[in-house]
């Protein structure tokens, strides 16, 4: 059975679900381990018969965003890829890692997939909003606005204007060696490569797929009763809380009742706090409640959106910011209803003509009935197929793949420098064995 590496963070979330989808749905075809790096320890996940198996390295110190390439971490990164015969590495995340995930694979001709769940290559931010929450539209090098860089509570160490162009600089250097770079939505896609000028035929879209039963019930008419809007998911400054919070408050006297599901701290007289919610079990939750219609107002262009797929499970029509996948996704199906979501008035005014206007509603909530899902094991084998791909030596020998990898920039200083230091150690210890060796066979033939 063939060993794939998915290189990803200890954040959990959207990505730690997703790794765990493949995980559950390829154990038939594939053996999967996880490596994560946090606070100075690189961490290798694994099941071996059956249990769960967790190997720990240490580095002895924290990798800051700023350090792109660690002596440490390449040894380490370059002991699991032989002890445990990598035969593909998927970059989801390089949170707490360094460009090392690039590089030392690439030496060793290991294909290298790269799924692009957000825009920390661009930002490591992650999200392109500012410290306000709101979309920045992208900073252009040399121009970044280094108060946003330095004081934003989404960069885990210290950052500033000139990081992040030596950061994209970085990126660039390094992004000739992924094989394959896969995008949750065509929207994520185009933003990414446009940016970076990622040829098309390195690129491919997959969707995420989900274990949800969609639900064959529509909610009833709620009659001459208050219109229920249901909030999906952790409520964060990139989730939109701005707007949500200001229509929470103008609304409070109409016939308006908001339900949210997950963390957050909202307020209202007229918002119903849920909490946490296993997903599992969120189609069921939304109905038991008779939700609406759904609201979902990020501010920046989110690249899937699971919360959306489980209103869509849930035959709940969206109300969704006119961007990114939610935008793609919604308008594609002709599901909900797309809006600015800085228009905090023009979103009131839809809610209100909603809460009048049940028909509206029905209307869309008869087209997602027919919306069909995406199942895990459909994701799964459109990854089964592209792993198959780059493991084929038809398609990718290992003398042609050396060429391609090599055709973009040449490693620079700091990554010749880790790698010359951790092959000089290895190096010296190859030569003290030997001279360990050489003292022992003198001293056994001088024996009288």
């Amino acid at each position: 059975m063939r060993n794939i590496l998915h290189v990803t963070h200890t954040w959990g979330g959207g990505i730690s679900d997703y790794i765990e989808d493949l995980v559950t749905s390829s154990r038939n075809y594939y053996c999967i381990y996880k490596l994560k790096c946090w606070l100075g320890i690189v961490y290798l996940e694994y099941e071996k018969d059956g249990v769960g198996v967790e190997k720990k390295y240490y580095l002895g110190k924290d990798i800051p965003l700023t350090e792109f390439s660690l002596s440490k971490y390449v040894q380490i990164l370059s002991s699991i890829l032989d002890e445990f015969e990598i035969d593909i590495v998927h970059i989801n995340s390089q949170v707490g890692h360094t460009f090392d995930i690039f590089t030392v694979p690439a030496l060793k001709t290991i294909p290298i997939v790269c799924t692009i769940h957000d825009y920390f290559y661009i930002c490591p931010s992650i999200h392109l909003v500012d410290t306000r929450g709101e979309y920045c539209g992208i900073c252009t090098e040399g121009a970044a606005r280094n108060n946003c860089l330095e004081h934003h509570t989404y960069l885990y160490s210290k950052f500033g204007r000139e990081n992040l162009d030596k950061f994209r600089q970085k990126f660039r250097s390094v992004m000739h060696y992924v094989d394959v770079f896969v995008f949750p939505s065509h929207s994520a896609k185009d933003i990414f490569t446009k940016y970076y000028g990622i040829d098309e035929s390195i690129c491919r879209v997959i969707y995420h797929g989900t274990n949800l039963i969609k639900s064959e019930n529509l909610i009833p008419e709620r009659g001459n009763g208050r219109l229920r809007i249901g909030i999906v998911g952790s409520m964060l400054n990139h989730k939109g809380k701005a707007s949500i919070q200001a229509l929470i408050t103008s609304l409070k006297k109409y016939p308006v009742k908001f339900y949210h599901f997950g963390d957050g701290d909202l307020k209202g007289k007229n918002l119903i706090k849920l909490g946490r919610y296993n997903r599992n079990n969120i189609v069921k939750l939304i109905q038991s409640k008779n939700i609406d219609v759904s609201l979902f107002l990020s501010t920046w262009p989110e690249t899937f959106s699971y919360t959306l797929t489980e209103s869509i499970a849930a035959n709940v029509p969206p109300i969704v910011s006119d961007t990114g996948a939610l935008a793609e996704r919604v308008s594609a199906d002709e599901i909900g209803w797309l809006v600015n979501y800085k228009d905090v008035s023009g979103i009131s005014d839809l809610i209100l003509r909603l809460s009048r206007d049940a028909g509206e509603i029905e209307k869309y909530k008869k087209r997602i009935a027919t919306v069909k899902l995406k199942t895990i094991a459909e994701m799964n084998q459109e990854y089964v197929e592209l792993y198959a791909s780059l493991l084929s030596d038809s398609k990718y020998g290992k003398q042609k793949k050396n060429m391609h990898r090599f055709t973009g920039d040449p490693l620079d200083n700091n990554e010749i420098g880790a790698f010359s230091r951790y092959f000089s150690l290895k190096l010296i210890y190859f030569n003290l064995m030997f001279l360990r060796v050489k003292n022992k066979v003198v001293q056994l033939f001088s024996k009288p």
